[in-house]
């Protein structure tokens, strides 16, 4: 191809350049282009270095095309400043790598890849088309997009200052937008992306704080805000959207007055959205649209707190809630979803008495600390909990399953306390695994038949039936049941009786060899109602003649008493 490179202090052309032929243009100082660049016939590649490289450090200046570029190949330019006045179509790549304001005055067309890189500022003046990846990285200002960008594929920003997006993007790969304040201002769905994609706002400062709506505190001035109107511009269809940076990501995020019925009702949020930071904090209240699958927050070195109702609004309601913190999740208002609550901690995981957790199917609980989930207002269909030796103590008044959520099964606390609490009927498809197992509930009615690992059960409750994998301990048990089977105890290593054992006239049936650990009083009658002690198996004393068994009640004994170890 064709070089020009004549060591004039400037390298002017003022006259149309055409040919479909290589091209390179190299100054010591600055490159003016006056005139069109193959607006008859296009060139193949256009190289463009304006400044002195030998020098040490390197000296770079301007580079300017007043007019049009067209290119059947790629245009690269190296230099400080860079001006584009007319049209840009590129058929190959525009690589820029500048050390100060890049400027395009008119649309662009690239239908390779988009480069940029180093400048201190960036706008596009017109319409932005870029047919393959886009990455603009390393700009210390603002990059600002005045008109509608449309992205074939990846899309990748990274400005210090701003990103300002005019008009709108419509693009089919992933955009990640990473700037220390970031402007949507097209409007209403105005920035649209592919059901496989996702988008990403993160700030360039790690620890830069993040506002999320309106919420109450926090300051815009000094944060990413996430404002209302930048809500209301994404568009549904997206795969995802993530606020925060899920890497690195440790200032604090308030999030508040988010949808169609909360604060100035003009915000919404319509996909699957995580928003990420160090701490986050729910200041105002956030209803989620049905069409956003999932809402993630995520704090990454600190808590989760909700402090006002998620999903209040029954039409405007998603299926699945998910807090995730580094410390403590700590609900002090209520939330709702239409399919599951997920609550994944490192501490505690607590909630007051009036902030209930509602959905119509399932509540995870992962903890690495205790666990407090007590309010009377609790409704889920579906419990699973796990937590390394912490206890839990979680109360459902109509009746749940012990069954699997959000990819955890069963109940585990290892050698802590598990207290339930349900006036409903209670039953399981996977286990449960605990040191001590307690069941309130005056009403409720407990169906435990999976193989469970408990080591004592204890109760204040209605009616147990309980199957132990191994050999399990009876504390204390009292049951309101009067009639039927009040209490049922199904243990191949056997059962330990280590205290009294109460009904209001149920039935006791011990379905497997029986062992007394101290002196065991059995009540199964209230002076109305009168059930059986029911021993389907033998009762010893753990030592001979040193424990006792009394039976206030009927007694049926279906094999010996004492033959092996004699009670007192």
């Amino acid at each position: 191809g064709k070089g020009m490179s004549d060591g004039d202090p400037d390298d002017n052309d003022n006259d149309a350049v055409d040919g479909n032929e290589d091209l390179l243009l190299a100054a010591r100082t600055n490159v003016l282009v006056t005139g069109a660049v193959g607006s008859r016939w296009k060139l193949d590649d256009l190289t463009v270095r304006s400044g002195n490289y030998t020098a040490s450090p390197q000296v770079r200046d301007a580079v300017v095309f007043e007019q049009s570029v067209g290119l059947t190949g790629n245009l690269t330019i190296t230099g400080s400043a860079v001006t584009v006045g007319g049209v840009v179509d590129v058929d190959g790549n525009l690589v820029i790598d500048a050390t100060s304001m890049v400027s395009f005055g008119s649309d662009g067309t690239v239908d390779g890849d988009l480069v940029i890189t180093g400048a201190t500022g960036i706008t596009f003046g017109g319409r932005l088309t870029v047919g393959c990846s886009s990455t603009i990285s390393g700009v210390t200002g603002t990059v600002r997009f005045g008109n509608l960008v449309t992205a074939n594929a990846d899309l990748t920003v990274t400005a210090t200052t701003l990103v300002d997006v005019v008009v709108g993007m419509q693009t089919a790969g992933d955009v990640t937008l990473r700037s220390n304040e970031i402007e949507f201002r097209g409007g209403t769905a105005s920035i649209a992306g592919a059901a496989t994609k996702t988008l990403t706002l993160q700030p360039h400062t790690t620890s830069r704080q993040i506002r999320v709506g309106t919420p109450a505190t926090g300051s815009a001035a000094n944060s990413l805000d996430v404002s209302d109107a930048d809500l209301a511009a994404i568009a549904p269809g997206w795969g995802g959207v993530v606020i925060g940076d899920a890497t690195s990501g440790t200032g604090a995020v308030t999030i508040g007055s988010i949808g169609t019925q909360q604060g100035s009702r003009n915000s919404w949020i319509g996909n699957t959205t995580t928003i990420v930071g160090g701490s986050v904090t729910v200041t105002q209240k956030v209803d989620i649209d049905p069409a956003a699958a999932i809402l993630r927050l995520v704090a990454r070195t600190g808590n989760v707190t909700v402090d006002a109702a998620i999903n209040e609004t029954v039409a405007e309601r998603n299926a699945w809630l998910r807090l995730v913190a580094n410390q403590a999740v700590s609900l002090t208002a209520p939330v709702w979803s239409t399919q599951t609550v997920s609550l994944i901690s490192g501490t505690t995981t607590s909630q007051t008495a009036t902030a209930t957790i509602v959905t119509p199917g399932g509540l995870r609980v992962t903890s690495g600390g205790p666990v407090t989930l007590t309010a009377a207002g609790n409704a889920f269909a579906t419990l699973a909990v796990a937590t390394t030796d912490d206890a839990i103590a979680i109360r459902e008044d109509s009746g749940f399953e012990v069954g699997t959520v959000d990819g955890v099964s069963g109940i585990t606390v290892g050698t802590a306390t598990a207290t339930l609490t349900s006036q409903g009927t209670v039953t399981q498809t996977q286990p449960i695994s605990a040191r001590t197992l307690d069941l309130q509930g005056t009403a409720g009615n407990w169906v435990l038949g999976t193989a469970n690992t408990v080591g004592t059960l204890t109760a204040n409750t209605g009616r147990i039936a309980y199957t132990e994998s191994g050999a399990i301990e009876l504390g204390a048990l009292v049951l309101s049941a009067s009639s039927g089977t009040a209490l049922s105890v199904t243990a191949p290593g056997g059962i330990t009786l280590g205290g009294g054992i109460t009904t209001a006239g149920g039935d006791a049936r011990f379905d497997d060899a029986v062992g007394l650990a101290a002196d065991v009083a059995i009540d199964v009658e209230d002076g109305v109602n009168k059930g059986t002690a029911r021993f389907l198996s033998t009762v010893n004393a753990d030592s001979a003649g040193q424990q006792g068994l009394t039976v206030t009640g009927k007694l049926n004994a279906g094999d010996s008493i004492g033959a092996t170890t004699a009670l007192k």
